[in-house]
């Protein structure tokens, strides 16, 4: 007998590993939303969303967090609205209180120091090097990287602890 899934379309099988992990994590919500739902029951939250991070925040303040955000707190009957703004402003909202979270943020001691992170994260990310096909730079890890080299980064983010220092 084959299995249904085996069916599913071709597009779709590359994309299985994130859709699954994304899943776990929308369950992982659901539970720790769901011992707390006496406390934040029919409550709204405002977040601050960024918005240039696709597919996990896109520009008009969709994405892949967002709706597992809406999707846990929908089952403690709670909902959220959501500020698109640029990812430091949504950092600065949040460390100022005028936004009760921010999402998509990485875990490293100083937003540790700044903000309180629940247990499970919505996701996990990789970042990348992309460099010239002709370059003999060949990137394994942060580690590796040869002193004096010019790396293009985005003010305001995070790039992990080990990248940091």
């Amino acid at each position: 007998m084959i299995p249904a899934d085996a069916f599913w379309c071709g597009r779709f099988v590359k994309f299985l590993p994130l859709f699954l992990q994304i899943k776990k994590q929308v369950i992982l919500a659901v539970i720790c939303l769901s011992f707390s739902c006496l406390a934040v029951s029919g409550e709204e939250f405002i977040f601050a969303a960024e918005d240039s991070w696709p597919p996990f925040a896109k520009p008009d303040g969709t994405g892949i967090s967002r709706t597992i955000i809406e999707q846990a707190l929908a089952y403690s009957d709670s909902s959220a609205m959501f500020v698109t703004v640029p990812y430091a402003r949504a950092l600065k909202m949040a460390e100022n209180g005028q936004v009760d979270g921010a999402y998509n943020v990485t875990r490293q001691k100083n937003t540790l120091a700044m903000f309180v992170f629940g247990n499970e994260p919505l996701f996990q990310a990789r970042a990348s090097f992309y460099y010239p096909k002709d370059s003999r730079f060949d990137y394994e890890s942060v580690d590796k990287l040869p002193n004096g080299m010019n790396i293009a980064l985005i003010t305001g983010y995070e790039y992990g602890d080990k990248f940091e220092s």
